[in-house]
């Protein structure tokens, strides 16, 4: 999971290299290798040319998600402040020569370790990308004080509502409720807003966070990418999906196949975009059945060959099983018998009778 995270370069030290305040600037800095465009500024680019994201930036992105999401829970941390302007795209060279993209996360000051008590106003959390169980803490903690656990599968929303995000090229609940902009203007409006999401106010439609029509759109351009938003974004924890199954989901089966080409040094495939569809699915390959015979020509060799053709591998099995002195197998695949003398034309039966008859007459004269 490192890839998913911005590389540092360098950092204020002192002589012994400990993180302090640089000597000769008097300043605390960190260097970091430097991101082409964030999300966010992708997305406003697609809006002004009246285009959108390719499947494969699609994919890349929500892969970058659930990856450095999952990479956060394995350390024990969790990060409730990812959001597109946060997530940049890098250029990186592989071994082929070819220009690879790859979205890494650059704001880790929001993180915090998984299952800590903490107070609400020391979280950083962004109220669009919220999920409905920290906003029932949040109305909780309004009324009665104290603190509130984080669990880790409010990060999963927090990265489904980015993926999501990523498909309709603007946050959602600004688009689908207009109510939402106003809220924004007046006082009090994250708190209603909050107490929407918690379920508190029903009236205010927010059930399904997905809109019907972005649901049937993103089914329509790939089943699976549609699947795993929705998962992500149900808004009981108990039938959310955990990070582990988002990372092992079918939408990124040709995403695990190049992680683990590139565990073991195998060059990748010629293009990943060729290995997707316009669709999103991958091609499938032709594949080739080796028991399979091929077509005997019919007008190139005569009947006689082309019956010694179709009956060669049946005689070869034969053969090659009186060789081990075993039975055949396949009782179908066994020479035809002789046919019988009746079955014979008339003319050879009747030359064989006089045959006998001669052969007697001559024994019976000696």
């Amino acid at each position: 999971f490192r890839s998913c995270f911005v590389e540092i370069i360098c950092f204020s030290h002192d002589k012994d290299w400990n993180p302090a305040v640089d000597p000769e600037s008097n300043l605390l800095f960190i260097v970091m290798e430097m991101g082409e465009m964030s999300l966010r500024e992708r997305m406003n680019e697609c809006i002004h040319t009246k285009s959108s994201l390719t499947i494969t930036e699609i994919q890349s992105v929500h892969w970058a998600l659930v990856s450095l999401v999952c990479g956060l829970h394995s350390e024990g941390y969790m990060h409730l402040d990812v959001k597109p302007s946060t997530l940049f795209r890098f250029t990186v060279e592989t071994k082929s020569g070819k220009p690879k993209h790859l979205w890494k996360l650059i704001d880790l000051d929001g993180v915090v370790r998984s299952g800590a008590q903490m107070r609400l106003v020391d979280l950083p959390y962004a109220a669009d990308y919220a999920p409905p169980e920290l906003a029932q803490c949040y109305l909780r903690s309004q009324r009665e004080g104290g603190k509130i656990k984080v669990e880790r599968k409010m990060n999963v929303w927090s990265a489904g509502m980015c993926a999501l995000e990523a498909v309709s090229l603007m946050p959602v609940l600004s688009v689908k409720y207009s109510w939402y902009q106003k809220w924004k203007q007046t006082k009090g409006g994250n708190t209603n807003f909050m107490a929407a999401l918690a379920g508190e106010k029903s009236n205010l439609g927010i059930e399904k966070i997905i809109p019907q029509d972005l649901l049937e759109g993103m089914r329509f351009v790939n089943p699976d990418m549609a699947h795993l938003v929705e998962t992500m974004l149900v808004k009981e924890p108990k039938h959310r999906h955990s990070i582990g199954q988002c990372l092992l989901h079918k939408w990124f089966e040709p995403k695990r196949k190049a992680v683990f080409n590139a565990r073991w040094g195998i060059e990748e495939d010629s293009e990943e975009e060729e290995e997707l569809d316009a669709h999103g699915k991958r091609k499938k390959k032709p594949k080739w059945d080796d028991d399979e015979e091929d077509p005997v020509p019919h007008e190139a060799a005569p009947l006689d060959i082309q019956a010694y053709i179709k009956e060669s591998p049946s005689r070869l099995r034969q053969q090659l099983a009186k060789s081990a002195g075993e039975e055949p197998a396949d009782k179908e695949l066994a020479p035809a018998p002789a046919p019988a003398l009746e079955d014979q034309p008339s003319g050879k039966r009747r030359s064989k009778k006089k045959d006998k008859q001669t052969n007697s007459k001559s024994c019976s004269i000696m």
